[in-house]
């Protein structure tokens, strides 16, 4: 088990839950993938990416936002061409 995705879905799931804890959803949605996995799904998946990435806990509980941090960079200085 991969401790550093494991502590990221806990702390997503942290944020994301109503007033009355505990909660977890069943599926995360992984944004921009369009892919719902469940939780040892999600991890075994995070653990996987190559990084560095950025996370965000979206406004929906159980959305995910990952994006690959250098694929931005890299869009970016295209942009200043």
């Amino acid at each position: 088990m991969d401790r550093c995705a494991e502590l990221t879905l806990h702390v997503l799931r942290f944020v994301q839950q109503p007033l009355d804890p505990p909660c977890s959803p069943r599926e995360w949605l992984i944004v921009p993938e369009g892919r719902r996995l469940g939780w040892i799904a999600t991890r075994e998946h995070l653990a996987e990416l190559p990084k560095p990435l950025m996370i965000a806990a979206l406004a929906e509980p159980g959305m995910i936002g990952i994006w690959n941090v250098g694929f931005r960079n890299m869009r970016s200085s295209r942009v200043g061409r």
